[in-house]
C-alpha cells in the first residue's frame, strides 16, 4: 500500500491528465503499425515507406515548435485541446480513405498536430506541479504511459488485418475522449508572471524571465549541457531496439527472435513493477544524483552488451538498463523544468526534447554504418563510453550547479 499511497496528494487535475496519457497511449493504433500498414495495405516497397515514415516524423518537430510557442502566448489548454481534436478528426477521416494515397496527406496533418500537443500538454502538466513532487508526479505519468503502450500494440495486433480502419477510428476516439476529459474538466493552469520577482513562483530556477528564447537558454548553461547528455544517451539507448536484435539473431540464429521478445518483455515488466519501487527510495534524493546514478548504470549495461554471449547475460543487463531507464525518466524533465522559467515552459518544453529526438534519430544511420565496417561490439563500446562522457557532464553540472 506505502508504495501506491506515495502517489496520493498530486493536485486532483494532474490525475485526469494521467488518465489522459493512459487513455491516448492505450489508443495509440496508427504509429505502432504504420510500416506495415504502407507497406501491406498501400503496397509501398520499403524505401518509400522509409521515406514516408521519415517525413511523418519529422513533421512532429516544426509542430513542437509552434506549439511551444502557442502554449506560452496563447494558453497550454486551448492550444492542446484544438491541437488534439484537429489529430482526432484527421484519424477518424484516414480511416474512411483507408486504401487512398490521400490518407498520407492526413496522417501528415495529424502528426504535425501531435507536435503541437505535446508541448502544450508537457507545459500544463508542469503548471500543476511543485519542485517537491515532480519526481513522484513524471513517475505517475510514466507509469501511465508504459501500461497504455502494453495495452494499444495488442489491440492493434488483433485489428490489423480483420478491421484495419479501426486503427485509425480508434485512435482518433481515444484522441478525442482523453481531451473532452481536459475541456470539461481541467482548468488552464497558466500561471501568474511577474517578471524577475523572486516571488513569481517557488523555486528561483523557475522565476519568469524576459528576453529573447535564444538568450534565455544562454543563461541557463546547465540546462545546454544538459540536453548534450540528453542527446548522447538517446543515442546510446536507440541501440536497444536498433542494434540489439541484429546481434541476438546473429548470435542465436532463430533463436535470437524469442531472446529478443525475452529482453523486452523484461524490460516492460520490470518498469512496471518496479517504477514505484525505485520511486519510494529515490524521491527524497537529490534530482541530479539519481539522473547521475542512472547514466552510470547505462554507461555499464551498454558496455557490457557487446561481451554478452549466453541468454542470461542479456538478461541481466536489460534488467541494469531498466532500472537507470525508470530513474531517469522520473527525474529528468523534473530537473528540466525545475530549470525552466515559467513562462518559458512551452517553448523550453519543446526545444529541448529535440536533442532526444535527434540523437534518436541519428542513431540507427551511424549504427549502420560501424555495424557495417566493424561489429556490434565497436558499436556497444561506443554506446557504453557516451554514457560515460554523459555521467562526467552531469558531474560538472552537480559540482558547479546543485552542491552549493
Amino acid at each position: 500500500m506505502k508504495l501506491i499511497s506515495q502517489y496520493k496528494g498530486l493536485n486532483k487535475n494532474f490525475y485526469i491528465m494521467t488518465f489522459t496519457v493512459l487513455i491516448n497511449c492505450a489508443g495509440s493504433f496508427v504509429s505502432v503499425f504504420l510500416s506495415l500498414y504502407l507497406t501491406i495495405m498501400l503496397g509501398f516497397n520499403t524505401a518509400y515507406t522509409g521515406l514516408i515514415v521519415s517525413i511523418y516524423t519529422l513533421l512532429h518537430i516544426p509542430g513542437s515548435l509552434i506549439g511551444g510557442k502557442l502554449a506560452d502566448a496563447c494558453g497550454r489548454k486551448v492550444t492542446m485541446v484544438v491541437s488534439q481534436i484537429i489529430m482526432g478528426v484527421c484519424f477518424i477521416l484516414a480511416g474512411f480513405i483507408l486504401y487512398s494515397e490521400f490518407v498520407l496527406i492526413v496522417l501528415f496533418i495529424a502528426n504535425f498536430c501531435d507536435g503541437i500537443t505535446d508541448p502544450a500538454r508537457s507545459a500544463l502538466e508542469v503548471d500543476m506541479t511543485t519542485p517537491q513532487d515532480r519526481q513522484v508526479a513524471f513517475s505517475l505519468l510514466y507509469q501511465a504511459f508504459n501500461i497504455g503502450f502494453a495495452i494499444g500494440p495488442l489491440l492493434a495486433g488483433m485489428l490489423f488485418y480483420s478491421h484495419p480502419q479501426w486503427l485509425f477510428w480508434g485512435n482518433g476516439i481515444a484522441l478525442i475522449t482523453s481531451i473532452l476529459a481536459v475541456t470539461l474538466f481541467v482548468p488552464d493552469y497558466r500561471p501568474k508572471i511577474i517578471p524577475n520577482s523572486p516571488d513569481t513562483i517557488n523555486n528561483s530556477g523557475e522565476n519568469a524571465v524576459e528576453g529573447s528564447i535564444v538568450k534565455v537558454l544562454l543563461s541557463r548553461p546547465q540546462l545546454l549541457l544538459f540536453s548534450v547528455g540528453v542527446f548522447f544517451v538517446a543515442f546510446s539507448y536507440k541501440q536497444i531496439s536498433f542494434v540489439l536484435p541484429i546481434q541476438l539473431n546473429t548470435m542465436f540464429g532463430a533463436d535470437g527472435v524469442r531472446i529478443y521478445g525475452i529482453v523486452a518483455a523484461i524490460n516492460a515488466f520490470s518498469v512496471i513493477i518496479l517504477n514505484p519501487v525505485i520511486l519510494n527510495i529515490s524521491k527524497k534524493n537529490n534530482i541530479l544524483k539519481n539522473i547521475l546514478f542512472a547514466i552510470l548504470l547505462y554507461a555499464i549495461a551498454f558496455s557490457f552488451l557487446g561481451f554478452a554471449n549466453i541468454p542470461w547475460h542479456f538478461f541481466l543487463l536489460t534488467l541494469l538498463y531498466t532500472i537507470g531507464e525508470i530513474l531517469l525518466n522520473n527525474n529528468s524533465k523534473a530537473y528540466q523544468n525545475n530549470n525552466t522559467p515559467v513562462n518559458f515552459r512551452g517553448r523550453f518544453n519543446a526545444i529541448l526534447p529535440l536533442y532526444k529526438t535527434s540523437g534518436t534519430m541519428i542513431a540507427p544511420i551511424i549504427g549502420g554504418i560501424i555495424l557495417s565496417r566493424y561489429s556490434y561490439i565497436v558499436l556497444w563500446i561506443l554506446s557504453g563510453s557516451l554514457s560515460l562522457i554523459t555521467y562526467f557532464i552531469y558531474l560538472h553540472i552537480y559540482k558547479k550547479y546543485e552542491s552549493k
